[in-house]
């Protein structure tokens, strides 16, 4: 039987909660090379089942080349709840935009991803042996679509996930329903992101973590953007720059394990942005994840440490 932990993230009230220091693990893109390595994530899982965390975060991917069939879902929902403390996980490409591929089934991307919404996110709580209570979008806002943009609070800490997948964010010029579905979402995203900007505010949070699938920024510098991503993009410096306290970004999709501060500039005597860090996680071949610190009593507030089999 499941069990549910109960916390303060439904109503995101923050007076009483202490700025204790917590970890928690970041992992995505992995299990891509048939059996050996989905011997190697089980055993992966067995390594983070034995971690003092509080929750995992999974920024999609969830196979590689693999038919879109609701079978597959289950499966990995049956993987989902192999982790003991809550996992909460934001879709990828594979599983849904990516799946109008031959291999994957010729599936419409729409189609999948309201697939994947009725396998993994039926409540309004995190996958996991033990779940925790998520705020949804959909149930706070007009978006009533978005039952996969969720948030929590974690020891003075807003965590939340969008719904940005790599694969050019869906956006095919070419297929007038991608483009609206794409549009719709971002819409949904942005709302999101300012509406959990204004909480971390008007709370005064110590720190906001953002968890997303897709890789926005070709380079180090960030200095080229898809323009797919782009909008996104803005909002995001816009709230680092009104949002003074640390941010931390997490993704995949590039499958390099990367930290960096892709919005930071040098200005009249001081670091611009130097408060928006991000991580993006291993992906495969190999099959690793990160377990992040948090410490609000540091300076920078996350710390990073490779998680993986010996």
């Amino acid at each position: 039987m499941k069990k549910t932990i109960v916390t303060v993230a439904l109503i995101l009230i923050s007076f009483g909660v202490s700025a204790e220091k917590f970890e928690f693990v970041a992992i995505g893109d992995t299990a891509y090379q048939g059996e050996p390595s989905i011997e190697a994530y089980a055993q992966l899982i067995e390594l983070i089942n034995e971690q003092d965390i509080a929750f995992s975060i999974h920024v999609g991917d969830i196979w590689g080349a693999s038919m879109c069939i609701e079978e597959r879902y289950e499966e990995i929902l049956d993987t989902f709840n192999t982790y003991l403390k809550p996992v909460v996980f934001t879709p990828g490409d594979n599983e849904w935009t990516d799946c109008d591929r031959h291999a994957y089934g010729d599936w419409e991307p729409a189609d999948r991803l309201q697939m994947l919404r009725g396998v993994y996110y039926k409540e309004a709580k995190s996958l996991g042996a033990e779940t925790m209570p998520l705020v949804r979008q959909a149930d706070v806002s007009p978006y009533t679509k978005f039952v996969e943009n969720v948030r929590w609070l974690h020891h003075n800490v807003l965590f939340l996930t969008l719904n940005v997948p790599g694969s050019n964010n869906n956006v095919d010029i070419a297929v007038k329903s991608d483009l609206l579905e794409a549009y719709e979402r971002n819409q949904a995203n942005k709302a999101w992101l300012r509406d959990s900007f204004r909480i971390a505010m008007e709370q005064d949070l110590a720190a906001v973590v953002i968890a997303i699938q897709a890789e926005l920024f070709a380079n180090t510098g960030g200095q080229r953007v898809p323009p797919a991503y782009a909008d996104l993009v803005n909002e995001m410096r816009i709230a680092t720059s009104r949002y003074s306290k640390p941010i931390l970004l997490v993704h995949g999709d590039a499958h390099r394990f990367t930290i960096d501060r892709p919005f930071s500039a040098f200005g009249p005597g001081r670091l611009i942005n130097g408060n928006f860090m991000r991580l993006q996680v291993y992906g495969d071949p190999e099959v690793r994840a990160v377990r992040v610190t948090v410490d609000p009593d540091s300076p920078w507030i996350f710390g990073f440490e490779p998680l993986y089999l010996q």
